[in-house]
């Protein structure tokens, strides 16, 4: 049997990002390994109709969903169950590759591949989770702020595991952006070797000419004057995104 290529998410197949940076990759994979078996494996908290919906359009693709359980993350003995689960899973292969997102699912990995088996662990990041979560909770205050705090210290500690990682020679670090990259290598001393730039996330670069033909048919079509300032806003309205002071 072909060695299977392995992703493993922890956010969830409703994340906003699902679609653009988890379904996407594994269909453009793929095209170009026709007979190569493709898994996606993936913790949810509720099974929902949408998993149906997802499953049946991975299929077109021979693409197969794997759904585990996910616990509350209260402490980091979900993590733990998660691993587990896991582990059981990738027991049922040899010669994979494993690619996963975030500190979080890249943890969980960490703890569970079979470094005998996984010929690579790809481990994509794209955000700074600690930072992330403190900025959101940060106008918490009392008891709850105790139980923050410590959500954050855990985060940290998880990142810093994943991140200084240097185990294992398949072991990459694929990070978003020049920015990032630097990022970790500050913060968590991630050996530069390991980290790579994930080139196919950063967008084509539009023409001049290009772009005065968008701007003037999208113009004409919301009804904008061609001296009104226009500004665009590509994110969510989540609290660590910091949608207020963008727009301030």
């Amino acid at each position: 049997m072909n060695a299977p290529h392995i992703m493993v998410i922890y956010d969830g197949i409703e994340n906003s990002v699902f679609e653009g940076q988890v379904v996407q990759p594994l269909i453009a994979h793929r095209a170009q390994h026709p007979n190569q078996p493709i898994l996606l494996i993936s913790f949810e908290r509720h099974p929902k109709t949408a998993f149906a919906v997802t499953t049946a359009r991975l299929q077109i693709y021979t693409i197969t969903l794997i759904i585990l359980k996910k616990h509350p993350l209260i402490t980091r003995l979900p993590l733990w169950l998660a691993r587990k689960q896991l582990q059981g899973t990738l027991g049922s292969f040899s010669n994979y590759h494993l690619i996963t997102r975030g500190p979080l699912a890249g943890y969980i990995c960490l703890r569970a591949y079979n470094s005998t088996e996984c010929t690579k662990l790809t481990i994509q990041a794209r955000g700074l989770l600690a930072d992330e979560y403190a900025h959101s909770t940060k106008h918490i205050t009392g008891l709850a702020s105790w139980y923050h705090a410590y959500k954050v210290w855990l985060f940290i500690d998880i990142e810093k595991f994943v991140y200084a990682a240097a185990t294992h020679d398949a072991l990459e670090i694929q990070a978003v952006s020049a920015a990032l990259k630097d990022h970790l290598i500050l913060t968590y001393g991630t050996p530069a070797a390991r980290i790579t730039i994930a080139n196919h996330d950063i967008p084509v670069i539009i023409g001049p000419a290009e772009k005065q033909q968008w701007r003037a048919a999208i113009r004409n079509t919301l009804a904008i004057a061609d001296t009104t300032h226009v500004y665009c806003y590509n994110g969510s309205a989540k609290a660590w995104q910091c949608p207020q002071e963008t727009v301030a």
